[in-house]
């Protein structure tokens, strides 16, 4: 049938409400187009029943293959995934699973984060997330970087506070979109360490935004009063009203990379010239980067009173 040779990918993403999504699927698109491929996106929110529309997707669809923007809640759907098509996943490493993948390392992101408020002096600061269960390996992954650099430098275990909506027993009814939950948990942290910290850590860019709103609707300024710092480098953070302190750490290139490498597996899996089993495991890694803008200020040099 005519179906049998159309050229679509599948492009599974939890969400567009994080831009950082956003920017990923144009880059995936983009390259997609190059090679003469349309894509289709399916949007999980990270239900696990639409993450399991994914296989009958892959069984019913003349679909050429598929790619993970990010780590389903069950991990195991991947490689059922890649059993039925070929399949590769943009994710955090350490990932047990075997398939191609695109790693982030999350614990160096926390790293270079807390280097630079440890370096701005920002000794007590409040850390900002939607979640940190399980689910969400790079955001535990993240948080350990953070906490271990802290502690590294010789500052106590309550250095880096920890606000999450499980950390509030708040249980959401469905997803709380990044931006309100930034504003749910800044309300909390200022009501808590108001006295205490001098920065708050977002999760991501989305939620540094509500955090933005929330200290500003106290009458606080961003970064006299509290510096903010992010990780994604959304558009939106390079706005002169917003200037946001960032980590770059290039998920439209990793995803740009992924693209290209299911191409790749796609075009061996058709010529059967070389038994996909037996490729071996691609693993692409890039280094993250710390974009300085105003969000964050030095607090070591204390005026003289």
């Amino acid at each position: 049938s005519g179906m049998q040779n159309e050229k679509i990918l599948l492009v599974v993403l939890p969400s567009c409400d994080n831009l950082s999504y956003a920017k990923q699927l144009a880059a995936v698109q983009s390259k997609a187009q190059e090679n003469g491929y349309t894509c289709l996106t399916l949007n999980t929110y990270r239900h696990p029943k639409a993450e399991n529309n994914v296989l009958q997707c892959l069984r019913c669809m003349p679909l050429s293959g598929a790619i993970f923007l990010y780590q389903p809640d069950n991990i195991s759907l991947l490689e059922r995934a890649n059993a039925l098509k070929p399949c590769v996943v943009v994710c955090d490493r350490n990932l047990n699973v075997k398939l191609d993948t695109i790693e982030v390392n999350s614990y160096g992101i926390g790293q270079l984060i807390a280097e630079h408020m440890i370096r701005q002096g920002h000794t007590s600061v409040a850390y900002v997330a939607t979640s940190l269960n399980a689910k969400y390996v790079t955001r535990v992954q993240r948080l350990e970087g953070i906490k271990e650099t802290y502690r590294k430098n010789g500052f106590p275990e309550d250095a880096v506070k920890v606000i999450t909506l499980q950390s509030e027993d708040i249980s959401p009814r469905g997803a709380v979109e990044d931006y309100a939950a930034g504003i749910l948990l800044t309300n909390r942290v200022l009501d808590r360490y108001s006295e205490t910290i001098t920065g708050i850590i977002g999760y991501n860019d989305m939620i540094c935004l509500g955090i933005f709103d929330a200290i500003k609707a106290r009458g606080y300024h961003v970064p006299q009063d509290y510096s903010v710092i992010g990780c994604d480098n959304i558009s939106l953070s390079e706005m002169s009203s917003i200037s946001l302190t960032t980590v770059e750490h290039y998920p439209h290139l990793r995803a740009r990379d992924a693209t290209e490498l299911l191409i790749k597996k796609i075009d061996n899996a058709h010529d059967n010239a070389t038994d996909v089993s037996t490729m071996g495991v691609t693993r692409v890694e890039f280094e993250p980067k710390m974009i300085i803008r105003n969000s964050t200020k030095n607090i070591n040099k204390k005026s003289h009173s």
